[in-house]
């Protein structure tokens, strides 16, 4: 029976290892979580003076920890309350759920006769088993997957977080004094046991953290591999479709490396934070003419923040750069896209906008076809940013933030055009109240300016847009 190399005997030798000669001790349960409620209202996202858009989220993560004795400790994480259309995120419900369905037969199956909501599941995201150790600690199972800035690898473990990294992984973190190693084999997907379809990823994460001189350093690579039984990525030319061009067909074996090393450290009054990331590889498409599709994008982010001493003023900046993906390049991807987590405005980066896909972020797309009907699903990348930005503590449990953004791309997203690479700029200001720990509700407003880039693709003259969110968050 052929089946490609996989992790599982090495999965049940760790175990069986680790719970020999174990003795049963009295465990210790307890819960953590966060719950938020979000609304969103913007006005013209589309650019064309047309449709507004205005939903409303909620979510609740619940996080059980089980400790059981003897250096064991259960995790997991269970999303309730989530999106039909982003299935694998912590985006949310859109709130007012209704319980029709497509051809009701009852009136309890119909949003206008109907007397509940539609009912829910429950979302696990993760569940995953550490066994501490002297100078180390294995981890098993589904386990969060988190480095650096977060600008690639990034668990969602922000109150506002809408995406999340997770692996079905198995590794051992090696302890040395401020420095540590993580090696990890992971299952990313567990095809036809008799073809070989398995989707196998190699994970290693080095990192130096010294508390004294408040620094830290690290560094990511990630390798996927997969043989032509298991490609699947997306393929032509519409959206959410973008590999390859017309005609692309995923029927080859696959290897993609990612490489992020990143340093923080906090000077005196001044915090500095950079990460570099890398993509290279075969994605398993091929191009009408037989060519293989290859990734070769590259970014970085930038972060520093200021607060003088005694003061309530915090000064703050978010720069970066993202290569962008060539239209005229079937066989090539060299777009570099960031996480979806990492935003630096409210609409820029983070809600599609305009009518074409300027940054050439489709391939990640998820959700309607529509690009109007999606929501926080755009991303950094074809782009030069720079992001100034300020906080306020007016009181205790007051404060006022600010940022204005800026934004260039950094390719021609649509062949034989000449467009323009101003996408302009977004004002956006919040008020923020947070009365105890754990508690935070942010009332924010955006304005955008669109630059001539938005004029992409048939439209002209770009917009103003502006938008306005209420959101509240209770982590316990």
């Amino acid at each position: 029976m052929k089946k490609t190399s996989t992790p599982q005997w090495m999965l049940a030798l760790a175990l069986s290892l680790g719970l020999m000669g174990s003795q049963s001790q009295a465990m210790d349960f307890k819960w953590s979580g966060t719950y938020r409620i979000e609304g969103y209202q913007f006005f013209n996202p589309e650019l064309d003076k047309g449709v507004n858009k205005s939903y409303g989220l909620h979510h609740l993560i619940l996080r059980p920890e089980i400790t059981a004795g003897d250096g064991f400790m259960i995790r997991a994480r269970l999303d309730l309350l989530n999106s039909s259309d982003y299935p694998n995120s912590q985006l949310g419900q859109f709130f007012g759920h209704g319980p029709g369905v497509a051809t009701p037969g009852f009136a309890g199956e119909s949003n206008t006769l109907g007397t509940a909501q539609a009912s829910d599941t429950v979302a696990v995201n993760e569940l995953y088993l550490t066994y501490i150790q002297e100078h180390g600690a294995l981890i098993v199972g589904r386990a969060p997957v988190h480095f650096g800035l977060g600008m690639t690898h990034n668990a969602g473990l922000g109150p506002f977080d809408h995406w999340l990294n997770n692996r079905d992984l198995l590794g051992y973190r090696v302890v040395m004094g401020n420095f540590y190693l993580l090696p990890m084999l992971a299952k990313v997907n567990e095809g036809d046991i008799t073809q070989g379809e398995d989707v196998n990823e190699l994970l290693f994460h080095a990192q130096y953290e010294d508390l004294e001189t408040e620094l830290e350093m690290g560094f990511f690579f990630q390798r996927r591999r997969g043989s032509a039984l298991a490609s699947d990525a997306p393929v032509g030319v519409n959206p959410g479709e973008v590999l390859g061009g017309t005609g692309a067909i995923a029927n080859d074996s696959f290897e993609i490396e990612n490489f992020n090393f990143y340093v923080q450290r906090q000077i005196d009054l001044h915090k500095l934070g950079l990460e570099v990331g890398m993509q290279r590889g075969r994605s398993g498409v091929r191009t009408a003419g037989g060519e293989p599709v290859e990734f070769a994008g590259y970014g970085m982010a930038a972060e520093y923040e200021i607060q003088p001493q005694g003061s309530p003023w915090t000064w703050n900046l978010k720069a970066g750069y993202a290569t962008g993906d060539s239209p005229a390049t079937d066989e090539k991807f060299e777009g570099y896209l960031f996480h979806r987590n990492y935003n630096v405005a409210m609409m820029l980066f983070n809600q599609p906008l305009g009518q074409s896909d300027i940054l050439r972020t489709d391939l990640q797309a998820e959700g309607p076809a529509s690009r109007g009907a999606r929501v926080d699903t755009e991303t950094l990348s074809n782009v030069i940013y720079a992001s100034p930005g300020f906080r306020y503590d007016w009181r205790d449990s007051w404060a006022v933030e600010g940022a204005l953004t800026f934004g260039w791309l950094d390719t021609n997203p649509i062949v034989g055009q000449d467009v323009g690479k101003d996408l302009g700029f977004e004002l956006d200001l919040a008020l923020n109240y947070s009365p105890r720990q754990g508690v935070l509700w942010v009332n924010q407003v955006g304005m955008l300016f669109p630059g001539s880039a938005f004029e992409a693709g048939g439209q002209q003259d770009a917009s103003f847009a502006w938008g306005m969110v209420s959101k509240a968050a209770i982590s316990f």
